[in-house]
């Protein structure tokens, strides 16, 4: 799972261009579930009342044979998911509303660039917190965090790169128990 940063680092290592954006997405706000969204783990995304924070200036292309799982009004790619093993997210899933007032100490200077009021966000984070006050008696403090596996719902899996180029003499790479010698994924680690 990559977060941030994170989703913008899966996209670069899968090949994709990872750039700035128009401009910072800093708040809390919706995604919208794309088929593939509403079907895997982020399924809870699409409740009315669900709300993600959004911390970034930067974005990607969506990587080849990757599946769009949600966007926003600003950014096209918030969510992706890479066979049955990846999922990245652009918005932060895992930031508990009751624990940013460092965030907003650390980032000061980038808010104020922003034109972004401390003030207003700490409200809308105030009613963040209001409104994943219920989910977070049902998972981990950090809200919808605990609700999330890997297990995504994919239309069609990921290439296997490392066995259909190379035929019948890549099945020497596997191991007696089905793993990717290579990179120790099991049978569909889709490189």
């Amino acid at each position: 799972m990559g977060i941030c940063l994170g989703s913008q680092l899966m996209a670069n290592a899968l090949g994709s261009r990872v750039f700035a954006g128009p401009h910072k997405e800093i708040g809390w706000g919706q995604v919208t579930l794309t088929n593939e969204g509403s079907a895997s783990c982020l399924a809870p995304l699409a409740d009315a009342d669900a709300v993600v924070l959004h911390w970034h200036g930067d974005t990607f292309d969506l990587p080849d044979g990757a599946a769009r799982l949600a966007w926003s009004y600003i950014y096209d790619n918030q969510a992706f998911a890479y066979g049955q093993q990846v999922l990245a997210l652009q918005f932060h899933v895992e930031a508990d509303p009751r624990s940013l007032k460092q965030w907003y100490v650390g980032h000061s200077v980038e808010l104020a660039a922003a034109g972004i009021s401390v003030a207003d966000l700490r409200s809308a984070t105030a009613k963040a917190a209001d409104r994943s006050a219920p989910r977070r008696n049902r998972s981990l403090p950090h809200g919808y965090a605990r609700s999330f596996s890997l297990s995504i719902a994919r239309p069609q899996p990921a290439p296997d790169r490392h066995d259909r180029r190379q035929g019948t003499a890549a099945r020497g790479r596997r191991s007696s128990a089905g793993r990717c010698r290579r990179c120790t994924g099991g049978p569909d680690c889709g490189s």
